[in-house]
């Protein structure tokens, strides 16, 4: 027997056949069998699959057992195979045309643990392509693992894979009991063991997105279920993938984070306020560890302890009703200066309490630093009030030297960069009219450079950046970044403008006339810019 096809089905009555036949009717003489394992159905599945068990007793195996989920369906399907390769195929979906003739093809004298073909999304929706990961020809487990995390598309699935049967049990690798998303757990741990994986350039398998389907339910006790299984699932991968993958954790761990958080942000409601905070910090704690993001102990002991205390302070009032506490402001980006970087505050409510929020507010009013906090309740920002360069700042968290996620998980969406860019596009002008004046007065007076002028130089920059759809975070990253440009574009001379933003802020007294010759070139080099847009 060459190839075994496993079936999981429950109550599948209106799609099994048209599963079933998509195999059967290919035109090939390679022995395979079909194994159903019926997982406790209770509408007409078992009925049709005994009528086709007639036709084709040669081929269809039939077991059922009582319902025990998906995971035990498929484990016990490898164990009733006979195949030197095990393909697992949904009951709902089906196979391409030709696809023994391609697979032969693709083995014909090679020995490979795992074969990806390609799927094809049957949905009239522009994400159809979110399953096109790379073809190669041959790689080692590990290492096409790291091209298909890489990719950024979705690869973990159990079907569109024809693994070698004898590597699966040698290895042990069967499917979680009692967790949904179990092959989002499995198929990653079955690549990186492999010794050879083939990805093919042909589509060999059909995925039949259907709107009743458990993986499309909008149950919120399901979903609710379903999200803590894949944020379960995803703690299990870091920790195995940050353990045994070593120069290649850091793009694997961050592939699984980065696909934990885009399916978080689209549950609801009601499905976010019952999440498992303690495995999403635990989460955290790994990523940050990974990127070497610092710990907040290593900020100067002003802002440390400020921010320390600010968290339990939060924690104390606002108990039960906290989603999350969210760090922004320079002083959790690179490089904090003492006395000029702002500490904020992004604190989610679960709603809205007036009176908690009055608390709060004079309890921060008595700390030594200054502290800004901004309240949302979180369905301000399931219904997307908030302005998109805040979320520019909390979502791209990687720009942190400190994890901004002090508390709970960073709910925002995805931002519109385009509605940023045209904002910023309008609002350069007038942001160019406010430092011109800022600049005469601070020519025409003795007085040194203090924070609010260069908190406008710094904006105006960013502001420019901004347009060109470069977002940058930190006094240095933004003077690095225009230094870059402008010694590109106005530099002459072989010998490159510098400015240095750090002894700046350290000697303002002395740096004047130096502040005062870099806000004219930017002056001048914005101004000659504002000509393009």
């Amino acid at each position: 027997m060459k190839y075994s096809f496993i079936i999981p089905s429950f109550n599948c009555e209106k799609y099994i056949e048209n599963c079933i036949m998509s195999i059967i009717s290919q035109n090939s003489n390679v022995p395979y069998e079909i194994i159903i394992v019926d997982d406790g159905s209770t509408d007409s599945t078992e009925l049709i699959i005994n009528n086709l068990l007639l036709k084709y007793p040669n081929v269809i195996k039939y077991f059922k057992q009582i319902n025990q989920g998906v995971s035990i369906a498929r484990n016990n399907g490898i164990k009733k195979s006979k195949g030197e390769y095990i393909i697992f195929v949904d009951s709902d979906d089906e196979i391409f045309d030709n696809f023994f003739t391609n697979l032969e093809k693709v083995i014909g004298n090679n020995s490979y643990d795992v074969i990806k073909t390609k799927v094809k999304c049957i949905e009239n929706k522009k994400y159809d392509n979110r399953f096109e990961v790379p073809v190669f020809a041959k790689k080692t487990g590990i290492k096409a693992l790291c091209e298909f995390c890489d990719s950024n598309k979705i690869f973990a699935t159990p079907w569109s894979y024809i693994f070698k049967r004898d590597f699966i049990v040698k290895e042990k690798l069967f499917f979680k009991k009692n967790t949904t998303h179990e092959d989002y757990l499995l198929i990653p741990m079955i690549l990186s063991k492999a010794h050879s994986i083939t990805s093919t350039d042909w589509y060999g398998y059909k995925y039949i997105k259907r709107k009743n389907s458990m993986s499309t339910s909008s149950d919120n006790v399901n979903e609710t279920i379903r999200i803590n299984d894949f944020i379960n699932n995803t703690y299990e991968l870091i920790k195995y993938f940050k353990k045994n993958s070593n120069d290649n954790s850091k793009e694997i761990c961050y592939y699984f984070y980065n696909r934990m958080t885009i399916k978080i942000t689209h549950v609801n409601l009601n499905v976010k306020l019952n999440m498992n905070l303690l495995i999403l910090d635990k989460i955290e704690k790994i990523i940050n560890n990974i990127f070497n993001i610092i710990d907040i102990n290593d900020l100067p002991n002003e802002y440390a302890e400020t921010i320390k205390k600010a968290l339990n302070d939060s924690k104390i009032v606002f108990e039960n009703d906290l989603i999350s506490v969210i760090l922004g402001g320079s002083c959790g980006k690179n490089n904090p200066v003492v006395g000029w970087s702002d500490i904020d505050l992004y604190i989610i409510l679960k709603s809205y309490k007036s009176r908690k929020v009055k608390l709060f507010s004079s309890i921060i009013e008595k700390y030594n630093i200054h502290i800004g906090v901004t309240f949302y309740s979180l369905t301000e920002i399931e219904n997307n009030i908030i302005d998109n360069k805040t979320k520019i700042m909390l979502y791209e968290k990687q720009k942190f030297r400190v994890n901004p996620t002090l508390y709970g998980y960073c709910p925002f969406r995805k931002i519109n960069y385009t509605k940023v860019v045209l904002n910023d596009k309008n609002n350069l002008p007038n942001v160019l009219h406010e430092f011109r004046r800022m600049y005469i007065k601070l020519l025409s007076s003795n007085n040194s450079v203090d924070k609010k002028y260069i908190k406008k130089l710094l904006l105006l920059i960013k502001c420019y950046f901004n347009i060109k759809g470069v977002f940058l975070f930190g006094y240095e990253n933004v003077i690095c970044e225009f230094l870059k440009i402008y010694n590109i574009k106005e530099t002459n001379s072989t010998k490159t403008y510098f400015f240095d933003i750090m002894r700046t802020l350290n000697d303002t007294q002395s740096s004047k006339k130096e502040v005062i010759d870099f806000s004219s070139r930017v002056l001048d080099f914005i101004i000659k810019e504002m000509e393009e847009f």
